[in-house]
């Protein structure tokens, strides 16, 4: 049900006014199962974004789930790919989100932190 409604939502308002028309470069940050089972899927459903980069420090993970996928970019930091980017998910373990929230804020990059 979840994925059905992120497919259904084309980021109008209430109104039927268009937020934006333009692609959202996204890159999501933690390669686990949840990034495997619902992040990757649900940003590639999504016609409005763009998923870009997966991030991880386990380069091996991100390979096998960029090549999985068909993503093309994949770094070990948010460092290496900000300026490609204009948000990320954080979807890593709970004691590194703010680490990486204030990493991806330092270089202008809108968050959604699960």
């Amino acid at each position: 049900m979840y994925l059905k409604k992120v497919k259904e939502y084309d980021l109008n308002n209430s109104a039927g006014k268009k937020l934006r028309s333009e692609i959202i470069r996204l890159g999501l940050v933690g390669c686990g199962a949840i990034a495997d089972d619902m992040h990757i899927p649900t940003a590639l459903s999504v016609k409005q974004v763009q998923l870009v980069a997966l991030i991880d420090n386990d380069i091996e993970q991100c390979t096998r789930l960029a090549n999985k996928f068909g993503i093309k970019q994949t770094a070990g930091s948010i460092a290496e790919i900000a300026g490609h980017l204009d948000a990320v998910i954080i979807a890593t373990p709970p004691h590194v989100h703010q680490t990486l929230a204030e990493e991806a804020f330092r270089y202008g990059l809108h968050v959604l932190c699960e």
